[in-house]
C-alpha cells in the first residue's frame, strides 16, 4: 500500500529542536538511482527549501542506489579511502562524493539513503539538528523491532555496532541536508576489496573482522529483509515522531532543473569526484594533528616557503564552516611562525573550540613534519574508523 497521508500531528516526540518548524513533510521515494543521481536530487531539495512555504519547507526523500555506489564523504581524500586498483576490476561500482561529511560507504539496493531537508532557521545548530535527526531515525528502527542507541557524534548502534551513519551539510541559500544510510544487508567482502584499509587491520578474518564493527537489519531480525519493503514504515515513524503529517509527493519542475543541472555540472565531474586532491607538481606536505574534534590532517602545497593550498581532510561531520575558515586563512601565506601568528590572529576566537591556534601554528612549523607525503594518515570510514579518531572524537 502505497503511503498517502501519515502522522499527523498524533505526538510531538522530539526534544524540542527548533530545526523542525514545518506541519507537514513531503515524501519523496526513489529506487536503484545511479549516484549522481542520487546526490544531486538531495543537494537540489536543500537549495530550495528555503523558497517553500515554512509550513511545507521540509522534504523527506527515502531511497535506493543501483548497485553499487561507493560515496566518500565530502571533506575525504579519495586516494586515502579508496583502492581505486580494485575499483578497476569492478565496473559496476560507481565513486561519487557526497555534499555531507563522515566517511566512506557503500550503497545499493540493500541500504536505505535516507535524506530530510529544510530551511534552518536563526537558533538551528548542526550538533543539535545531528542528534535530533538521529533520535528520529532511532524511533523508526524500533517500529522494525531494532534498538538502535546513537553513539558518538554520527552512528545509530546496535549493542556496540553501527547499523545507520549520519551526515549533515547546510546550503548556503539556508537550507539544510541530514544524511542517512541504514544497513539492511551488507556486502562485506564487495567493501573490504574497495576500502584502502591498512593491512594491520586486514591480517586475519577478514569480513570477520569489519562485521564486528557492523550490524544490518536482516541480521538483527533473523531474516532477509529489503529496504523497499518498509518505505512506508519508515516515513510513518518518521512523520510520527516529528508531528508531521507526511504525504506522498514528487519533485517539482524547479526542483528536477536544479538537480539535472547539479549533475551534470558537478555529480558528473572528476573536479567534484576527485577534489581536495593535491596538485602533485607542487611540494606536499601533511601534518596529522589532534584536535578538540578528533585526528585532523593538514595538508599544504608548497611553493618554496609559500602556502598554495591548505586543505584539512578527515572523518567528520561538524565545524566544516570553521575548518574552511582555516585553509582560506592559510593559503598564500609564508610557512613562517611569525606570519602565520599574525595572520590567524584574527580567527582565533572563531576557532578556538576546534583548536588553539598557537598549537596548529605549532604543528605546521614542525621541521619533522617537512617531509613529502608518501603513505598519507588515513583518518578512516564509517565502517572501519582508525583507533585514534574514535577514541578523540567528541
Amino acid at each position: 500500500m502505497l503511503l498517502d497521508e501519515l502522522g499527523g500531528n498524533q505526538r510531538q516526540l522530539n526534544s524540542g529542536s527548533a530545526d523542525v518548524r514545518s506541519s507537514k513533510i513531503r515524501l519523496i521515494t526513489d529506487n536503484e538511482v545511479s549516484p549522481s543521481e542520487g546526490l544531486s536530487v538531495d543537494e537540489a531539495l536543500a537549495n530550495l527549501a528555503p523558497t517553500r512555504s515554512e509550513h511545507d519547507s521540509q522534504t523527506l526523500r527515502l531511497y535506493t542506489y543501483a548497485n553499487h555506489a561507493l560515496l566518500v564523504g565530502r571533506y575525504q581524500r579519495i586516494e586515502s579511502e579508496i583502492n581505486l586498483s580494485a575499483m578497476q576490476n569492478e565496473p559496476l561500482v560507481k565513486l561519487n562524493r557526497r555534499p555531507t561529511g563522515g566517511g566512506t560507504i557503500l550503497m545499493g539496493s540493500d541500504q536505505l539513503g535516507i535524506a530530510f531537508t529544510y530551511q534552518a532557521n536563526d537558533t538551528w545548530s548542526p550538533r543539535e539538528s545531528l542528534r535530533d535527526f538521529g533520535h528520529a531515525i532511532s524511533f523508526a528502527l524500533s517500529s522494525l523491532g531494532i534498538d538502535a542507541r546513537l553513539r558518538g557524534k554520527n552512528d545509530l548502534e546496535v549493542n556496540g555496532k553501527k547499523i545507520c551513519g549520519l551526515g549533515i551539510y547546510k546550503d548556503k541559500s539556508g537550507g539544510v541536508l541530514n544524511h542517512a544510510s541504514i544497513l539492511f544487508d551488507l556486502d562485506y567482502e564487495l567493501l573490504l576489496r574497495m576500502l584502502a584499509i591498512p593491512n594491520v587491520k586486514l591480517a586475519a578474518h577478514r569480513s570477520q573482522n569489519i562485521s564486528t564493527r557492523l550490524t544490518t537489519i536482516s541480521a538483527e531480525l533473523g531474516r532477509g529483509i529489503s529496504p523497499v519493503e518498509v518505505v512506508d514504515l519508515v516515513a510513518r515513524s518518521l512523520g510520527f515522531y516529528f508531528g508531521s503529517k507526511v504525504s506522498k509527493s514528487t519533485l517539482t519542475d524547479e526542483e528536477s532543473a536544479l538537480a539535472q543541472d547539479l549533475r551534470t555540472t558537478k555529480y558528473e565531474t572528476n573536479d567534484w569526484i576527485f577534489s581536495r586532491t593535491l596538485n602533485k607538481d607542487l611540494e606536499h606536505v601533511s601534518i596529522p594533528i589532534r584536535t578538540k574534534i578528533g585526528t585532523l590532517e593538514v595538508s599544504l602545497e608548497l611553493q618554496s616557503q609559500l602556502i598554495k593550498s591548505a586543505i584539512i581532510t578527515g572523518d567528520f561531520n561538524l565545524f566544516t564552516s570553521e575548518l574552511a575558515l582555516i585553509e582560506s586563512y592559510l593559503k598564500w601565506q609564508l610557512l613562517e611562525r611569525n606570519v602565520l601568528l599574525s595572520r590567524l590572529k584574527d580567527i582565533r576566537e572563531s576557532v578556538a573550540h576546534i583548536i588553539e591556534v598557537e598549537d596548529l601554528i605549532q604543528a605546521l612549523c614542525t621541521a619533522e613534519a617537512r617531509s613529502e607525503i608518501s603513505s598519507p594518515i588515513r583518518i578512516g570510514s564509517c565502517y572501519i574508523p582508525e583507533e585514534s579518531h574514535v577514541a578523540n572524537s567528541i
